[in-house]
């Protein structure tokens, strides 16, 4: 890559900015990237500087020093890939901004706080907090700075945050949230002075040190800080590092209050002089009302200083109450005085908290904020942009509901650009990631489906590639056609299995089977149904199946050979050790039991598997997993078969407790018609209980029979019966085909699919010399 980063401070000034800038820029040039660095500087030259640093003097007027700014990048951005603007909107964005609009090139903003608001509060022009300040008026003035911080903002390619309420923040000035990537601070972990600084020599010993780091302004809430001292024993201190305007005040309140000899200001002090002191102290404190992602709190950690923290903004993403540290009230000075009383009187309690912290800091590692960045700005260059359709989603179970959730989650890592757009039974969940937009399945088919197309058109444009995970023809494909129709994107699609069969097979047309079906004719209706399913599947430019058996299907309607692509379906594996207990007693009197996981329709043999536990023992039991149409009817077999006792309904069970109620059972049967690829059967693998499963479709895609599992005809109650009981009395054959099955299991891993679905879309969307070229 060919990056040119634009900084507003530089060493030899202090900050974390001027660091973050410096090393993260000779760490790409150390990787072999391109780099040149601009940076407004206070001085022209230093001994330290490396050779691709371009000083732009800081003096003369905003509007002379912008002009130099502009210049230098239009001058040496030319060759390069990406800007990286480390500045703000008034230092760097807008001169930045009026260069790339003859450079074109990708843009990269990286904001770290809201400068307007900054602005108000360094000014007094209000006391609001941050969150409040968004949607308030304070006069044409500010209402101009608001509208100048929103546009230099969103005209940048990608915005990276420090944290995750920035990035809210950020989205609320009207960011998209697909266009902005959290990449929390990372601290260096250098070896700190171990002298004792002269500024608190006399402290040591008997005395309490308590240490707060910030730039004096108004908003860091050094005062209430000063005045919880006040109320403390005298030999409980305050040291002050940092300077700022508000330094003459607090020394003014300090004197007012009778404590100026037990605070000391340091003033501005360099990165170790920092960590030195820190380390010299009893507990941090940080008071602030806003604070992105705050790197001091990092540096606490990494100097064994218990923390003690507002519970605010950023703050939390760092802090964990009563684990790593404390977190209180914002201008709660009564808690923040109980919060240090208790640090200071119980050492034991802070240990832990400090050994905690250690813990935590583990993830705040340089290295990982290197890659994180390397990798989003890869995605700028080269990532895929996939917008997903789905006709289910989390929490609704099944395996096509975890297929796409898995899916985006992982292309999104990989610092691809997602959106999923999911018809749902919900509105929207608590732990929703952003690149999720839910449709309401209430309401008639047409409302949905005006819903989706309208949703597909607005979002579609920014994307690629439309994938349609497997809705169908009626849930999703029809607004999916009609919106590319206008949008003109490459279209995926995953075909689950027949879905005009199974309406035929849950509308009693036919009792017929997926094979034969294909051959025969079932009236007008059904020929109308197979049209339109054909149409869809081979107007996809890539066909995805779960299964051979699906592939070949979609060949039969007609779909080119060269479009289908088969990545088997996949589960995220448990150890079998860490699977949780179910919430479910053993039925009395249950010496074995049988479990199925179906939907419970026709197809799915339920009634047959019925039949064939009626004639087992009375202490084997049938455990049925799934809800469905045929519930009922089901039950009053079940009755009529008067075993009603040894048949237990479970119902819907969530995705991540399937496996537990699996683990329970004795044996797993699975006698479907049809199956692609049964998630189910690679569930029961994972949880080590034998499987058998008719030998149709894709069944013998995971079973190898009497090797892996036993395959048993269709409809056939004999066979089905006799590999049961084979299991149950044959614990040797059962602990032979459970220890195979447990080998054949890392090859249906989730991380085995992801990739194969991430390079088929580089392929389809780069052609695949392009796509072989980047693997």
């Amino acid at each position: 890559m060919n990056i040119i980063f634009i900084s507003s401070i530089f060493p030899p000034e202090s900050g974390g900015p001027a660091t973050y800038v410096r090393r993260l820029s000779q760490d790409f040039h150390n990787k072999g990237h391109h780099v040149k660095l601009i940076a407004l500087s206070e001085i022209e030259i230093d001994v330290d500087d490396p050779p691709y640093i371009i000083r732009i003097p800081k003096k003369g007027t905003i509007f002379r020093r912008s002009f130099r700014l502009f210049r230098a990048v239009l001058k040496h951005g030319k060759d390069v890939d990406i800007i990286y603007d480390n500045g703000g909107p008034w230092d760097t964005g807008i001169p930045i901004r009026w260069a790339n609009i003859f450079l074109k090139k990708k843009l990269v903003t990286k904001v770290v706080g809201d400068n307007v608001w900054e602005y108000v509060r360094r000014n007094r022009l209000t006391d609001d907090g941050i969150n409040e300040f968004q949607g308030k008026f304070y006069g044409p003035k500010i209402a101009l700075l608001k509208y100048l911080r929103n546009k230099t903002t969103m005209g940048a390619d990608l915005v990276i945050t420090p944290g995750h309420y920035l990035a809210e923040l950020v989205a609320g000035w009207g960011v998209k949230r697909e266009n902005i990537s959290v990449i929390h601070n990372a601290v260096d972990f250098s070896e700190r002075n171990q002298e004792i600084p002269e500024i608190i020599k006399g402290w040591e010993g008997s005395k309490k040190i308590i240490t707060t780091a910030a730039r004096l302004v108004p908003w860091k809430g050094i005062d209430g800080i000063i005045r919880v001292i006040a109320e403390l024993d005298n030999d409980v201190n305050l040291l002050v590092i940092g300077d700022g305007p508000e330094l003459s005040n607090l020394r003014k309140l300090t004197e007012t209050l009778g404590i100026d000899k037990r605070v000391r200001f340091t003033g501005r002090v360099t990165q170790k002089e920092v960590l030195s002191l820190l380390s010299h102290s009893d507990v941090f404190v940080l008071n602030t009302e806003y604070e992105g992602l705050p790197h001091i709190i990092l540096e606490a950690f990494s100097v064994g200083v218990p923390v003690i923290a507002t519970d605010i903004c950023g703050n939390p993403e760092v802090v964990e109450n009563g684990k790593n540290g404390l977190l209180v009230p914002v201008k709660d000075n009564k808690a923040l005085k109980n919060a240090i009383m208790r640090l200071i009187n119980d050492t034991g309690y802070s240990a832990r908290l400090v050994s905690n912290s250690r813990e935590r800091l583990n993830y705040f590692g340089w290295n990982r904020l290197f890659a994180q960045t390397e990798r989003v700005f890869d995605r700028l260059l080269k990532g895929i942009k996939i917008l997903f359709i789905a006709s289910i989603y989390y929490p609704e179970s099944g395996g096509p509901a975890t297929y796409v959730r898995n899916l985006a989650h992982y292309l999104y890592g990989e610092g691809h650009k997602v959106k999923v757009i999911a018809l749902s039974e919900v509105n929207k969940l608590p732990d929703d990631p952003f690149y999720l937009s839910r449709i309401p399945k209430r309401g008639s088919i047409f409302t949905r489906s005006l819903s989706l197309f309208l949703s597909i058109v607005k979002y579609g444009r920014d994307y690629d590639l439309l994938y349609d995970t497997g809705g169908g023809p009626w849930d999703t494909g029809l607004p999916v056609q009609m919106a590319n129709f206008f949008l003109r994107k490459r279209l995926a699609i995953r075909v689950a299995g027949d879905i005009v069969w199974e309406y035929a097979r849950r509308n009693r047309i036919t009792v017929d089977g997926l094979d034969e079906f294909q051959l025969k004719s079932y009236g007008p209706i059904i020929m109308v149904m197979r049209l339109i399913r054909n149409y869809f599947a081979r107007s996809a430019d890539l066909v995805i199946s779960g299964s051979n058996y699906v592939a070949g299907l979609t060949k039969i309607w007609g779909v080119d050979k060269k479009k289908i692509s088969v990545t088997h379906n996949a589960i995220e594996l448990i150890n079998p050790r860490k699977i949780p207990t179910p919430e479910f007693e053993k039925p009395k009197g249950a010496r074995k039991i049988v479990a199925t996981i179906a939907r419970l329709v026709p197809w799915k043999g339920i009634d047959a598997l019925i039949e064939v536990t009626a004639q087992f023992p009375k202490d084997i039991h049938l455990l049925i997993i799934g809800d469905g149409p045929e519930r009922e009817r089901l039950t009053d077999l079940a009755k009529s078969l008067k075993v009603i006792n040894r048949i237990h309904f479970i119902g819907r069970v969530p995705n991540e407790q399937i496996i537990s109620f699996l683990s329970f059972a004795d044996v797993f049967v699975l006698n479907t018609e049809y199956e692609s690829l049964a998630h189910v059967i690679i569930e029961a693998y994972n949880a080590g209980i034998p499987v058998v499963a008719t030998n149709i479709t894709g069944n013998p895609e995971i079973i190898e029979d009497g090797k892996t599992g036993i395959l048993v005809p269709l409809k056939d109650k004999d066979a089905l019966k006799a590999a049961i009981e084979r299991i149950i009395t044959n614990k040797k054959f059962a602990s032979k085909i459970v220890s195979a099955s447990r080998e054949k299991l890392p090859y249906f891993g989730l991380e085995r699919q992801l990739k194969e679905s991430e390079e088929l879309f580089k392929d389809l969307i780069w052609g695949k010399e392009e796509g072989k070229a980047v693997r």
